[in-house]
């Protein structure tokens, strides 16, 4: 096993919205992104590995993977094969589709027509000057698409204040980074005292709760999927100690770090 490779948002150089279209006869070891992506695989066979789980690549289909979903490409080599990917910041996506796409992932077996031309015209607008508006309306155009045809939706955010998505949009693709309330609630323009109660009412629990969990969801991930040490993933997990990191784990599995890889392993 190898460690995870990250992408950041630096990979998109400026640009909200990225289109490639590459030939699929590569294959990609464990990585994620903190941003989201759409892959439309055309004439394709292989499998995509989504959190540890195997999906099927077969003929064409289409993956929407979210900032805290890790995956690996395991793609065969065939004759006029491609793949067409979408990297998308969250700023880019209409708040009103955040809480309906976060929790992903999202597949389509079958992409209708509709569907798959929408994605073939990010790759057919020329016009620089309009570019970025375009795209970004266009984006969320494909998205409600894949909402609609997508099959593993299963959407825990019921919250559609601007607000706590902008923040959860935030944390779920950076839980290791140093957020805290003061930051968060500055960046919104509002009182930390108001943003740790709006966040709470619209979540169901504190901020520190939260971004607790998502970082041990992240380090579950490490310790399933990575030769890391547990020191190196506790630090790369946002957590200060190694003694913070082993309460808050074991607070949340009932296991210490090392028997929960041992037993998932």
């Amino acid at each position: 096993m190898k460690s995870i490779t990250r992408f950041n948002r630096d990979t998109l150089n400026g640009e909200t919205v990225l289109a490639s279209k590459k030939l699929a006869d590569t294959s990609f070891e464990l990585h994620w992104h903190d941003y989201y992506e759409i892959i439309l695989y055309k004439n394709c066979k292989g499998e995509c590995f989504i959190n540890n789980v195997s999906h099927k690549i077969d003929g064409t289909c289409l993956f929407l993977l979210t900032p805290k979903d890790f995956h690996e490409i395991n793609n065969e080599v065939i004759p006029d094969s491609q793949y067409l990917k979408l990297e998308i910041l969250p700023e880019a996506i209409d708040t009103r589709l955040s809480p309906l796409i976060m929790s992903g992932p999202i597949a389509v077996s079958a992409p209708s027509q509709n569907l798959i031309s929408l994605i073939n015209e990010m790759f057919a607008f020329d016009f620089e000057r309009e570019k970025k508006l375009f795209t970004e309306s266009l984006i969320n155009c494909i998205l409600i698409r894949i909402i609609n045809e997508g099959n593993l939706l299963k959407s825990h955010f019921l919250t559609k204040n601007p607000i706590i998505l902008n923040v959860l949009s935030e944390i779920i693709a950076s839980p290791f980074e140093a957020h805290t309330v003061k930051k968060l609630a500055r960046k919104q323009n509002v009182n930390s005292d108001y943003f740790s109660w709006l966040f709470h009412k619209e979540v169901g629990v504190t901020f520190k709760q939260y971004l607790t969990s998502l970082r041990i969801e992240y380090a579950k991930h490490l310790l399933k999927s990575s030769d890391l040490s547990i020191i190196d993933i506790c630090y790369d997990s946002g957590f200060n100690s190694p003694d913070s990191f082993y309460r808050a784990f074991k607070k949340h599995t009932s296991m210490t770090p090392k028997e929960w890889q041992k037993n998932k392993r």
